[in-house]
């Protein structure tokens, strides 16, 4: 066999290489964001918290802004239920998955638990890091001051 077919073969054989590897990418980023998609529509709209047992990992850490945290597949079903006083509806507006990431943009709209009022809107952006199928670490930022307005306060520079 000549050095030029020896070459080629072994060319083709990185590119399909190459391809399967790619491939097994895209497949592992399609199970992340299903995974994600399971989360929004049945934890947080449909309040199916046995499927947390199967997507949410037990050591599970969720960064909140201001340097708050939820520990734990137990600690985020409790948080996910005291959200949802505000019966909040998520779309998700903008995903970015790459790896064991999904970057997300929610919108949301809710109500104001104490006074009902509505629509209580909302953006927010999630990173979230998966792990074997199951979601293992959030960071979450949201519009605060949006919201906080939305309920009637104001920011109010400090005095000197």
């Amino acid at each position: 066999m000549s050095k030029s077919k020896i070459v080629a073969i072994m060319a083709l054989i990185a590119f399909a290489m190459g391809i399967f590897w790619v491939g097994e990418a895209v497949a592992g980023e399609r199970e992340n964001l299903i995974v994600i998609e399971r989360n929004l529509h049945q934890i947080w709209h449909q309040q199916n918290f046995d499927v947390a047992d199967e997507i949410v990992a037990e050591n599970y850490v969720r960064h909140l802004p201001g340097g708050g945290k939820v520990i734990g597949r137990e600690g985020y079903k409790e948080y996910v239920k005291a959200d949802m006083k505000h019966n909040w509806r998520f779309v998700m507006d903008v995903v970015a998955p790459g790896g064991d990431y999904v970057t997300v943009r929610y919108l949301g709209s809710g109500a104001d638990p104490e006074t009902g009022k509505k629509p209580l809107k909302i953006t927010a952006i999630v990173i979230h890091r998966l792990k074997n199928g199951k979601m293992v670490e959030d960071w979450v930022d949201f519009d605060s001051a949006g919201y906080f307005k939305q309920l009637g306060y104001q920011l109010v520079p400090p005095s000197e």
